[in-house]
């Protein structure tokens, strides 16, 4: 019987015009899955999304471009008072 032998993948780039996925979002804003998926469904400030497919098994993807604006728009700046 002939062993498989596995080869390691090196992991596919992104590049900046690529839709991104929830792990992807999640890592650019240093939170869990969990905590994008509510804030493209429920919960405010949504994130902009493109949502593929029907019901609950539709896809969502993201436009790297659109993350960026969402962090710059949701930034907030505390003045310091006098």
């Amino acid at each position: 019987m002939q062993k498989l032998e596995l080869i390691p993948q090196k992991p596919i780039e992104k590049g900046p015009d690529d839709l991104l996925n929830y792990q992807d979002v999640a890592r650019m804003l240093s939170v869990n899955v969990a905590w994008v998926k509510n804030h493209c469904t429920r919960i405010e400030p949504f994130l902009p999304h493109a949502k593929l497919g029907e019901g609950k098994n539709a896809k969502r993807r993201f436009k790297r471009e659109d993350i960026l604006r969402f962090i710059e728009e949701n930034m907030v700046i505390r003045l310091k008072q006098a």
